[in-house]
């Protein structure tokens, strides 16, 4: 229940007046209680005085009517309690006595006549019976009191209720507009200052209120666009965080922090990397994973940026994982704060595989510069072999022989034989033994070149796993079955007891990767497996087991140029040549041969033409041009034992002009490709611009690759290898004149 303020400040003025007066009842009680008590004594001696002085003519006289009524007189009196008069004997002449006489003020006088005692009065005075009347009176004051307050309280609500409602409802009129936030000063005025005071200091509340309010309401807009901005900022803040653990996280490189030599962070690619989850990780002591001969390089690293001498280091070094697998890694070092202590970050990047493709890079620069020197001795060695062979030939033909000279003479040939295959590794060798190409089974190739190995080596089993639908590839059969053979042979040598070799053979496709490592094209390829049971090759020897010459076999056993012509061999064909060994397990070679899926036009050579027994002679006139003197003679001489007529002409700007000026007698040129000043092409262009139909026979130490494929293909008729003999030669020769 609600109570009114008239009411209450009526009854709090009532409280009030009736504390004050209580207050006051209470002092004046005691104060009215003491002067009674004075009062009474001064009664009493007032009483015992007149009494003796009433009493002394009636007791002098013994007049008992008039003692009695002397004595009566004051024993009436309300507050005297007893009264007794006694003669000189003492005897009691009036003897008046109350109930309750307790606490009695007593006085006593004796009764003198002209200074004689005749008598005494005593007397007994109630103070309780004086007090009980001080009580009656002051009750009757409170009684009057309390009709008064009542009066008052009554009187003052009324009158508070009138003076009140009026401000008291302006009051609240204010505050409610206050609470509307209408802070504008709109009310009429109240005549009553101390409201007038509220009202006033509600309106300057008012002021400032809305003052504030406007403040508040333009820092809370700051705020709300602070908030905005650092939710947006936070957001981003969250968003580049969880990018970052997701590119930590995702990183191609793993990602690790040591402390005093400890792992405390590490990022999922350092646990792929390493081998082990990350509670495996915490113990482990970095340099336990770091081989042992680069643990003072990685220290001295670590060492360095702990000191602060570099921003960041960089160190390679071999690395185990915790199944003590071993590869190359990098380590990208620099120095950071981790729970603000120093810590190395650290960047680990696999880097084996660019390793792997350094050394085949390096293998194959070698291997190119090797070749270039390889096929240029090869080139030369050809022309001797020519020479040599173009005499032979000659003493055959034209001279009277016994037959002990003739033995000679083969015996000479089959040298040179030798001396054209020995010829022909050095052009493998140098990425250009490529002479006839056909596509053809791959299949076919091995199971013709495995039963040729196989009639050799009966303690080895041979083992076929050819696939079925394997694509065709476009080699040189016989470089191909070079290739083949070799690796037949190195195997049985890795098995003297016997063994087992297995010859497998798929289609597979080369990826980016791949191609990269290998240095060929993307696509389809046919993988050919050769694998043994051998002895296996060493690790340390793997890589140089296709560098020319290199051979683990006794002196006078190998030539060392085996593999080597085997690997130029296979990069000629656009394929590659690997392998996969560990020692005493065996090995395994992987040819891989670009597969094609139609016929692809071939460059065939005439020097692939089977020679006749019999000389095919022809009276034309054929042009040689070549730098070489001896191959300008030789070549001279088996031409005219044929019955041609001979030009020469050692360089091109000769040739051109020799065949520019006889070119209605010429009918074939003999044309070496490497020649100085103008190349064996330019020549070819040169003598096409003088007559486009000019024949023209590609003679060279090199094999038919490059410039010879051009020219070839641009209208050259035909190819032939040195060395080459004489009936070959004459085969060829009268196989283009009359064609």
């Amino acid at each position: 229940m609600q109570r009114s303020l008239s009411r209450e400040l009526a009854i709090s003025l009532a409280a009030l007046v009736i504390v004050v007066a209580g207050v006051i009842i209470a002092f004046n009680y005691l104060y009215s209680s003491r002067q009674a008590q004075h009062s009474l004594e001064l009664n009493a001696d007032e009483y015992i005085v007149r009494l003796a002085d009433s009493l002394e003519l009636p007791v002098w006289t013994l007049d008992t009517e008039a003692i009695d009524k002397v004595a009566t007189s004051y024993a009436l009196i309300r507050s005297v309690a007893f009264l007794h008069v006694l003669d000189e004997d003492g005897q009691a002449l009036v003897n008046h006595q109350q109930t309750g006489t307790a606490n009695l003020l007593r006085r006593k006088r004796n009764i003198l006549h002209q200074g004689q005692v005749i008598g005494s009065v005593e007397i007994g005075l109630s103070v309780g019976l004086f007090l009980a009347e001080v009580r009656r009176q002051m009750w009757f004051s409170l009684l009057v009191m309390l009709f008064v307050v009542l009066a008052v309280i009554f009187c003052t609500g009324f009158l508070l209720r009138i003076q009140l409602k009026k401000p008291l409802t302006e009051l609240l009129k204010t505050v409610d507009l206050i609470a509307r936030g209408a802070y504008q000063k709109n009310r009429s005025r109240i005549n009553i200052a101390e409201f007038e005071e509220i009202l006033n200091r509600f309106d300057f509340m008012a002021l400032e209120v809305s003052s504030r309010e406007q403040r508040l309401q333009h820092l809370n807009r700051e705020l709300q666009a602070e908030i905005a901005e650092h939710k947006v900022a936070e957001e981003a803040l969250l968003e580049s965080e969880a990018k970052y653990r997701h590119l930590v996280e995702k990183a191609g490189s793993a990602i690790f922090i040591l402390q005093d030599g400890l792992l405390c962070f590490q990022n999922e690619k350092t646990e792929k990397m390493l081998g082990a989850g990350p509670a495996a990780l915490v113990a482990v002591d970095f340099f336990k994973l770091v081989d042992r001969e680069d643990c003072a390089a990685v220290a001295d690293v670590f060492a360095r940026v702990s000191r602060g001498e570099s921003g960041s280091l960089t160190v390679q070094a071999k690395m185990y994982n915790v199944e003590h697998d071993i590869f190359d890694a990098e380590l990208d070092v620099s120095l950071i704060l981790w729970d603000g202590r120093p810590a190395l970050l650290n960047f680990l990047r696999n880097i084996s595989r660019e390793k792997s493709t350094e050394r085949l890079r390096q293998h194959a620069q070698k291997m190119e510069a090797i070749g270039t020197l390889a096929g240029g001795v090869a080139h030369d060695f050809n022309n001797l072999l020519t020479a040599m062979a173009g005499n032979v030939s000659l003493l055959k033909v034209n001279g009277r022989l016994d037959e002990r000279d003739l033995e000679r003479l083969n015996r000479i040939e089959s040298c040179i034989q030798s001396g054209a295959k020995l010829s022909g590794q050095l052009l493998g060798l140098a990425r250009g033994g490529k002479y006839e190409t056909e596509i053809c089974n791959p299949n076919l190739l091995i199971r013709q070149a495995v039963e040729l190995f196989g009639r050799t080596r009966k303690d080895i089993e041979i083992c076929l796993e050819l696939g079925c639908g394997v694509a065709a590839v476009e080699v040189d059969k016989s470089q191909l079955e070079q290739v083949l053979l070799n690796l037949y042979l190195n195997a049985a040598q890795a098995m003297p007891g016997g063994g087992t070799l297995s010859l497998k053979t798929e289609n597979i496709e080369i990826n980016d990767q791949q191609a990269v490592d290998f240095e060929i094209s993307v696509g389809p390829y046919v993988l050919i497996s050769i694998t043994d049971t051998g002895s296996g090759i060493a690790k340390h020897i793997q890589s140089r087991i296709f560098d020319p010459f290199f051979t683990t076999k006794e002196m006078g056993r190998g030539t060392g140029l085996g593999l080597a012509s085997a690997y130029g061999i296979m990069k000629n064909h656009g394929g590659a040549i690997d392998v996969s060994s560990e020692p005493g397990c065996g090995a395994t070679f992987f040819l891989y041969l670009p597969a094609v899926s139609q016929l692809v036009r071939e460059v065939v050579s005439s020097a692939g033409a089977s020679g006749a027994d019999l000389l095919q002679r022809g009276r034309e006139t054929v042009l040689i041009v070549d730098d070489e003197e001896i191959m300008l003679e030789i070549g001279r001489e088996i031409l005219e034992s044929l019955g041609y007529q001979v030009l020469t002409a050692e360089n091109g700007v000769v040739a051109t002009a020799l065949y520019e000026r006889e070119r209605e007698n010429i009918d074939l040129v003999m044309l070496d490709i490497v020649l100085p000043g103008m190349s064996g092409g330019e020549i070819f262009a040169a003598l096409k611009k003088i007559n486009p139909t000019v024949k023209v026979l590609l003679v060279s130490g090199y094999s038919p690759g490059g410039e010879v494929a051009e020219i070839l293909a641009e209208g050259g008729c035909g190819f032939l290898q040195k060395p080459f003999d004489l009936f070959k030669l004459s085969q060829l020769l009268r196989e283009l004149l009359l064609d």
